[in-house]
């Protein structure tokens, strides 16, 4: 698995502030933060805490866009920023951050929007971020809003940390994938030619999301996840559809039976 990582886009040339990152982690992210000790060095801004010999997030500022045929690509994908590309295009500069030495996944995730969220909100003309483990770009000003309270709850971190795709495969089915979960140690969840529209495919992802991050991998290879007794899904695990390099949780749905035909009393 790659390493987990952001982008962040700027405009112009950003310099960091170790004081200013410093206060904004102190101030908005207590109390398990006040240890943190932030250095600046030829470029790189380094994230401490004291006492804590493997823990350390790092930024490094590139003086240089990134490749637009890539970045293109994430903005033509992205379902809710439909100003993305004309707001990420005069990007001249970008900043690569890393959280290095956490264990657990989830704190990974915390530590590099914890990270992520300090540069953006001390540092002028950030743009937009490239959350590279969910594969999708967000407005920048999402992460100045971001706090402890909201990284408790799983309906924003899973639009923050997950992304879910779904669009039409043909007359009336829709194929289905999410991306970032496997950067939580969880399987990611994927359909081919599901029966419903991809907006329903898409509500009936993120649930399953929001089910995955509250109580950890419990869908079972074979599992029904129908919602009712009449709609049967089996949830199968499987090799990707959709290249990615883990094993999935593949969503099969069954045939609906055929609706049986009453007939009234002949007079």
């Amino acid at each position: 698995m790659t390493i987990s990582h952001s982008m962040i886009m700027f405009r112009g040339a950003p310099e960091f502030d170790a004081a200013a990152v410093e206060r904004h982690i102190r101030t908005c992210w207590p109390p398990e933060h006040r240890s943190v000790q932030v250095t600046v060095e030829d470029g790189t801004l380094s994230v401490r805490w004291e006492g804590n010999e493997t823990d350390l997030l790092v930024a490094t500022v590139i003086d240089a866009p990134m490749p637009w045929d890539e970045v293109q690509g994430y903005c033509e994908r992205s379902d809710f920023w439909a100003d993305a590309e004309a707001t990420l295009r005069p990007h001249d500069s970008h900043v690569i951050a890393v959280a290095r030495g956490i264990q657990e996944p989830a704190d990974v995730m915390r530590l590099l929007t914890l990270l992520t969220s300090a540069i953006v909100t001390t540092v002028d003309g950030a743009l937009g971020v490239l959350w590279s483990p969910a594969e999708h770009v967000l407005p920048a000003g999402i992460f100045t809003e971001v706090t402890p309270e909201l990284l408790a709850n799983e309906t924003f971190v899973c639009h923050l940390w997950v992304n879910v795709r779904t669009g039409w495969s043909g007359e009336g089915v829709s194929n289905g994938c999410t991306t970032g979960l496997a950067h939580l140690g969880l399987m990611e969840v994927e359909t081919k030619d599901a029966p419903e529209e991809p907006g329903d495919l898409r509500n009936r992802f993120q649930n399953i999301v929001i089910y995955l991050l509250r109580n950890g991998l419990v869908i079972a290879d074979g599992d029904s996840l129908g919602r009712s007794m009449d709609e049967r899904i089996d949830a199968v695990y499987a090799d990707s559809l959709f290249g990615a390099d883990d094993r999935t949780i593949q969503l099969q749905f069954a045939p609906k039976p055929a609706k049986k035909r009453w007939w009234g009393l002949l007079n």
